[in-house]
């Protein structure tokens, strides 16, 4: 009996060292420095035609009606390395969950918004897809969308967003 519990709880404390392992190595993906690669892309909105991308240094505009536009546009230093900051407190990593369990909702929608993420982070590529279909995002994506919100907050103020055309007509 003796050896049971010794062995069940030498099993819990494997588990228990190896999840802090796991959590330690999701915030190492994310060095305190940014990184030379980082890089992201999102696209958001009803259809996904929104798009903010490093990538390329282009930012696209749903026109709904009138289709889409497309400009250049560059974040300054500050302005990434504040994006990077806030990645870096989600932390960005394979762990994010983005599955939302149907069985627990029942709801559906239509039209509804989605999310389309690519972020490359010392060599790796992340991506991260979710809709808000069934009514409900997981808590990373919650977070993932706050980030998204804030970085289009940048991305409005600038000339190169201000001179697009204004969308014409809406989602039904």
């Amino acid at each position: 009996m003796r050896k049971m519990i010794g062995a069940a709880v030498l099993l819990l404390l494997l588990v228990l060292v190896l999840d802090g392992y796991n959590n330690r190595e999701a915030i190492a993906v994310l060095p305190e420095e940014m990184p030379s690669d980082f890089d992201f892309s999102v696209r958001y909105g009803i259809t996904g035609k929104n798009e903010i991308n490093t990538f390329t240094d282009e930012v696209t505009k749903d026109l709904v009606a009138d289709g889409v536009a497309k400009t250049s546009f560059a974040f300054s230093e500050d302005e990434i390395q504040s994006i990077y900051e806030q990645m870096r407190a989600i932390p960005i990593s394979d762990k994010l969950d983005m599955s939302v369990s149907l069985s627990r909702y029942t709801c559906s929608q239509m039209p509804y918004s989605e999310e389309h993420w690519t972020i490359i982070l010392n060599g790796k590529t992340y991506n991260y897809d979710w809709s808000e279909e069934h009514c409900a995002t997981t808590e990373d994506a919650k977070k993932l969308k706050a980030l998204r919100q804030f970085i289009f907050n940048l991305v409005k103020e600038k000339e190169a967003y201000i001179s697009l055309p204004e969308s014409v007509g809406g989602y039904d």
